[in-house]
């Protein structure tokens, strides 16, 4: 066994600690922990990790929870309306539908929030010119 462990890095190297060398007390200089783990990981995932708003995020998930419970709640009801002699409405329609838009919506979100902001700002600037331009064509094209 190597006996030096004690002495001081050399200029420009850095310390890392596998997990055999932290069982034998030991860590060994220029090697690194795996690169997935921690903030020296600059993949896309990984810095969008690091950067990422995470009270935002709990807020935005437990405000989806919230609509899935409202949507839960309103569900039966609204199915039961709506149903007619020829088509009757399963009970959960309308959570099973938020359910899949959710599924849609979630990742869509999720990727968008990994873009550089330059690139974010410009989906959002199209993203709602283009919402505009079908909400002033609803009253021509909608029924």
């Amino acid at each position: 066994m190597n006996d030096d462990h004690n002495a001081p890095l050399p200029v420009g190297r850095t310390l890392a600690v596998t997990a055999d060398a932290i069982g034998r007390g030991v860590a060994h200089v220029g090697q690194r922990l795996d690169d997935s783990v921690g903030r020296g990981n600059r993949s896309l995932i990984s810095r969008w990790f690091w950067e990422l708003d995470r009270v935002l995020l709990v807020l935005i998930i437990a405000l989806i929870a919230m609509g899935l419970l409202a949507v839960a709640a309103a569900s039966p009801a609204s199915a039961e309306r709506l149903s007619t002699e020829k088509e009757v409405l399963d009970p959960l329609y309308f959570l099973w539908r938020q359910l899949a838009f959710l599924a849609l919506g979630v990742p869509v979100m999720l990727l968008i929030s990994m873009l550089p902001p330059e690139p974010a700002r410009r989906v959002a600037i199209f993203g709602s010119i283009g919402c505009l331009f079908v909400m002033l064509l609803l009253p021509i094209i909608g029924t």
